[in-house]
């Protein structure tokens, strides 16, 4: 390896797991000037994340030394780290270290639950280590009293997680997230009081809730209106949005395997005036062109429409061109339809034509988490 140049000494560093680039640290630390060593500094030094495990643990325990190398070259420049399995054994010794950089963290702890104590301390450790986090992942249990450890959390994953709030501590730590901008939780059990904290934190601009709880969409809606942009229901019903006559602001709505008829969706994007996107995704709500343009004039202020991996029914189409022309030609702007993974693209750019309608086929990325309902509010 001795004889390869930088760049194919770089290259092969990048396809070995860090348990082997350790090893070749190992072997390579006892020469200042090894060009292997170098471009192990290097490589590290412009990796930004970081997973250790358990197996990394074991390595640095057996052999401090490399835990000290490996330390003192990311520790100004690494911004996300994933720690599986940590213990207060395991961390102590990175308080030595600064770790001035550091954006995100995902952890999960390495204890006895029954062992509180010693979980409390791992966390007020990590919280030490790493003040200035703005992302956070946490996995398995957590006692949300813990967050006051964090006081700039810009985004908070619970999705693993399986919060433990105590009511009065809980409300008052959650009511302390004040630059919180993203909460991602699964499996909610918020009292009102909490919940309402938490919906009406300052700065928050996206809730995710994960297999929503009864009533806690026009709980949302109720509290926030004015103010939501954005919702993506994933396998939901949209009963689930039957205060939606409030949602004066709503710009987009994407329905990903939702079970819907023409009326629900008709009935709901006619009372949205500020409605500009609609994405269906993954379900089948139109059974014929006709309702396609019956349902583009209950909102004049739709511009574009996203339909994925959606199959028409046989006959979709129609001969009759009259109520296409009737819808367009009354429209100020162009309309945006977008056919995305369809069969049928042939047919759709052979009828679907007119000078106020822009057809496309691109492939167009959403990102959703299954069974979740995700609301995006204005900053």
């Amino acid at each position: 390896m001795d004889t390869l140049d930088n760049d194919c000494q770089l290259l092969i560093i990048k396809y070995l797991s860090l348990r082997d680039q350790l090893s070749l640290f190992e072997l390579t630390n006892e020469e200042p000037t090894n060009r292997v060593n170098s471009n192990l500094h290097y490589a590290w030094q412009h990796q930004l994340s970081f997973h250790l495990d358990e197996d990394h643990f074991e390595v640095f325990v057996e052999k401090p030394e490399i835990l000290h190398g490996f330390l003192s070259i990311i520790c100004t420049t690494v911004h996300h780290l994933t720690l599986w399995d940590v213990t207060l054994d395991r961390l102590t010794c990175w308080k030595h270290y600064n770790f001035s950089e550091m954006k995100s963290l995902e952890f999960r702890l390495n204890y006895d639950y029954n062992d509180m104590m010693n979980g409390y301390q791992v966390i007020q450790l990590m919280g030490d280590l790493f003040p200035e986090i703005h992302n956070i992942k946490l996995c398995d249990k957590f006692d949300m009293i813990h967050l006051r450890n964090w006081k700039h959390l810009r985004k908070l994953d619970l999705t693993q997680c399986f919060p433990i709030f105590r009511t009065d501590e809980s409300s008052w730590r959650i009511s302390e997230l004040k630059m919180l901008e993203e909460l991602i939780i699964n499996h909610e059990e918020l009292n009102e009081e909490q919940f309402e904290i938490l919906v009406n934190l300052p700065k928050l601009q996206i809730l995710t809730l994960e297999f929503l709880a009864k009533n806690r969409l026009n709980c949302i809606i109720k509290m926030r209106a004015m103010d939501i942009q954005k919702i993506t229901l994933n396998g939901f019903c949209l009963n689930e949005l039957s205060d939606a006559e409030k949602l004066i602001n709503l710009r987009q709505v994407t329905l990903v395997n939702i079970k819907i008829t023409r009326e629900n969706i008709q009935k709901l994007i006619k009372g949205l005036p500020l409605l500009k996107r609609l994405d269906i995704i993954d379900s089948r709500i139109l059974s014929s062109e006709i309702e396609l343009w019956q349902t583009f004039a209950c909102c004049p202020s739709l511009q574009i429409l996203n339909v994925s991996n959606v199959k028409l029914h046989e006959g979709f189409f129609s001969l009759n061109r009259r109520p296409i022309e009737m819808v367009l030609n009354r429209r100020w702007t162009p309309l945006s339809v977008n056919w995305h993974n369809t069969i049928e693209n042939e047919l759709i750019r052979s009828y679907l034509k007119h000078p106020n309608l822009n057809v496309s086929f691109e492939p167009f990325k959403i990102d959703y988490i299954a069974y979740c309902v995700e609301i995006k509010f204005s900053p």
